[in-house]
């Protein structure tokens, strides 16, 4: 058992500028094998990822605390606490989450988690392929982490900026 309010989130002094959000990921903590939580903070300014979309897993996204903004193909949109709004697999699911206020900002992310999975960066011309690590025969693999299997272009997507 997790009490969201008490998890502790760390960063990566390695993240861009912009994207430096701290993460607490729940699935090792609950025993998850099929689901994937992760509690984020935001710092004013600062973003989970790029403007992305998930190819074969539907993410969900519950304001804990703050005021972030939500990016979606309708455009943005000001989020508050308690706000829920789901990211279908594929292009119509595309999501950015910034924190434009002055204020931390805290999400959990909720979503699925197949063997193999992709994300596309449309923007960027790029696209993830990620496989959880027995998907690709790791001895020592748990479900709940991700090993970047390989990233190549992706020819013809239109960007959205």
């Amino acid at each position: 058992m997790v009490n969201l309010n008490a998890v502790s989130a760390g960063g990566d002094a390695g993240d861009p500028d912009g994207y430096r959000s701290r993460v607490a990921r729940l699935g090792p903590m609950v025993g998850a094998e099929q689901m994937g939580a992760s509690v984020y903070e935001l710092d004013p300014g600062e973003s989970i990822c790029p403007y992305h979309y998930e190819n074969v897993e539907e993410e969900w996204l519950l304001v804990l605390g703050g005021t972030p903004t939500l990016r979606d193909p309708d455009g943005e949109h000001a989020l508050s606490e308690g706000d829920v709004v789901c990211f279908v697999d594929g292009p119509e699911g595309a999501h950015k989450v910034t924190n434009r206020s002055d204020q931390m900002a805290r999400v959990l992310m909720v979503s699925t988690i197949p063997r193999w999975r992709t994300s596309s960066a449309p923007s960027r011309g790029v696209q993830w392929l990620i496989g959880r690590p027995e998907a690709a025969g790791s001895s020592h693999a748990t479900a709940t982490i991700w090993t970047i299997c390989s990233a190549v272009k992706v020819a013809g997507v239109p960007g959205r900026g």
